[in-house]
């Protein structure tokens, strides 16, 4: 399974739009990997997990070819993760020749993307929306999907998901903080290739709430090893990150490295 990480920052991106935080321009004067666009990740080049405001931006910078995308997994509706008016660009005679796209969210992004496009126009889009529910599994393509249910938002039944090909299987945790005590009972008996999870206050230690620190993550981590989920070949990354986050990619991969952790950056390719 390849995965590939084409942008790894919170809403705001970093280096923030509008802002002038320390943070923000040691980011900018270190350029390369400390710039991160807003999250999205791309499973085998065909099945897109999330769909930002960026994901124009990803595709000309990736080189990709979004006509051949088949399934977008969306985790909630918040519009860093759902910006539902780029899927009407999926018609003519905004594009020609697209692969039909599945996409699978929750209710609160199926009402926002039927609040954009009338009936006839998802259908003349070559789309389909599918309400997706927390521990029920279904299959795109060759791989089962099974949605967990995140530490999120109270307004909405935010997801994240478990993919896998019947070979391997990846667990893409974002967004969530530690994880619900039911979303625990659901990963008894699994095991991952990958973990990738979400570390969106990286330095501010101890944050666990809706978003985790890079400390919560080593945790949540930790419980993984405990319950025989992951093992000494899985790949354990940390992504997903905000500019209050005080620390920039150069600055946290020795913490990172201290608990034996990953951190992504916009464009990293990761194959297991």
């Amino acid at each position: 399974m390849k995965l590939q990480y084409l942008g790894t920052a919170a809403a705001e991106g970093w280096p923030a739009l509008f802002c002038e935080c320390d943070n923000c321009k040691r980011a900018k004067m270190a350029g390369g990997r400390n710039i991160r666009t807003r999250s999205q990740a791309l499973i085998d080049d065909t099945l897109v997990i999330d769909f930002p405001p960026d994901t124009y931006m990803h595709i000309l910078n990736n080189g990709l070819d979004a006509g051949h995308w088949t399934g977008a997994l969306i985790t909630h509706a918040h519009s860093d993760h759902f910006y539902a008016s780029d899927f009407a660009m999926h018609r003519p005679p905004f594009s020609h020749d697209a692969a039909p796209m599945e996409i699978y969210l929750n209710r609160m992004a199926a009402y926002m993307a039927k609040d954009l496009m009338m009936e006839s126009q998802i259908r003349q889009n070559g789309l389909s929306f599918h309400v997706v529910d927390n521990f029920v599994p279904f299959r795109h393509d060759r791989y089962e999907i099974t949605p967990l249910r995140a530490d999120h938002d109270a307004m909405q039944d935010a997801h994240f998901y478990i993919i896998s090909d019947g070979s391997k299987s990846l667990l893409y945790a974002h967004d969530t903080g530690f994880f619900p005590e039911d979303t625990w009972t659901h990963l008894k008996g699994r095991h991952f290739n990958c973990v990738s999870l979400d570390c969106t206050y990286g330095a501010l230690l101890t944050h666990r709430n809706g978003h985790m620190a890079i400390d919560v993550c080593a945790e949540v981590v930790h419980r993984l090893e405990d319950m025989g989920c992951i093992d000494a070949q899985t790949r354990r990354i940390v992504n997903h990150f905000s500019h209050n986050s005080l620390k920039t990619y150069d600055e946290l991969l020795p913490m990172a490295e201290g608990y034996g952790l990953e951190v992504s950056y916009d464009g990293m390719i990761v194959e297991f």
